[in-house]
């Protein structure tokens, strides 16, 4: 009997998991599956239960909290549940640079006051 509160769906694309309190940590790996509010990963290395992980996917990050992690064929099988995600990136970094190029302006002079 299915459990599942979403369906899953078969994903495999490269990404990198980063535990969020130990961020020179970090892993190459792959997504395997995903859900609304999941990804399972493929990783050559373990994660801790419950870590908070940061995962770098294309030009998104995800977010998340480490639900389960088992050894598998050629390394462990991590299950993630997600609390938030940033899309477009590159497409943020770059309107924060232009808001801040656009600060260092020279802006005239206020006329004082008398």
């Amino acid at each position: 009997m299915e459990r599942r509160r979403e369906p899953r769906f078969e994903v495999d694309r490269a990404v990198r998991a980063t535990i969020l309190e130990e961020p020179e940590w970090s892993a190459e790996g792959r997504v395997v599956n995903c859900s609304g509010h999941g990804l399972q990963l493929a990783l050559g290395a373990p994660l801790p239960l419950d870590a908070a992980v940061r995962i770098d996917l294309d030009d998104a990050i995800f977010l998340g909290e480490v639900a389960y992690c088992v050894r598998s064929a050629g390394g462990y099988r991590v299950g993630l549940n997600l609390e938030n995600a940033l899309y477009d990136v590159s497409g943020i970094a770059r309107l924060m640079r232009e808001i801040l190029d656009a600060d260092e302006q020279p802006r005239p002079a206020t006329p004082a006051v008398s």
